[in-house]
């Protein structure tokens, strides 16, 4: 049994490096992301005219909404496009991130629960054992 619990310790340190790497390589991609220009909103485009203008429209905050020209020039508008995919790739990474670091703590946290009882149960163990070795004298 004792080498079936070694075994699996060692598995779970494993276990746990990797997903410390994979939380270490998403938070590259989410800098990366970052440096690379994001934008948050939607695409709006006033089609009224000869070449359609496109707006960003960004989220409400404090109540008011802002508005971002971005123009009839179709690089600025693929740019514009790119910036909000990279937004959106960059908030759902982050929202992975936050579950992965919470999940993990959660870990630990019942791994070093398990590793308290161990040990409290190990201190039991020997004082039970002790007052028994004691009677037999």
């Amino acid at each position: 049994m004792a080498k079936k619990i070694m075994e699996e310790g060692a598995r779970i340190d494993k276990s746990r490096a990797a997903i410390v790497q994979a939380i270490e390589a998403c938070k590259r991609q989410e800098k990366l992301l970052t440096k690379q220009g994001v934008q948050s909103g939607a695409c709006h485009f006033k089609t009224e005219r000869k070449n359609p203008t496109m707006y960003v429209l960004e989220p409400v905050k404090d109540g008011h909404r802002k508005y971002v020209h971005v123009g009839t020039d179709p690089d600025k508008q693929a740019d514009m496009k790119a910036r909000l995919r990279r937004w959106a790739l960059r908030d759902a990474l982050q929202k992975d991130i936050q579950r992965l670091e919470r999940e993990l703590k959660s870990l630990d946290w019942r791994i070093e629960g398990t590793a308290l009882e161990t040990r409290s149960l190990e201190k039991r163990a020997e004082s039970i054992r002790d007052s028994h070795l004691k009677q037999e004298t």
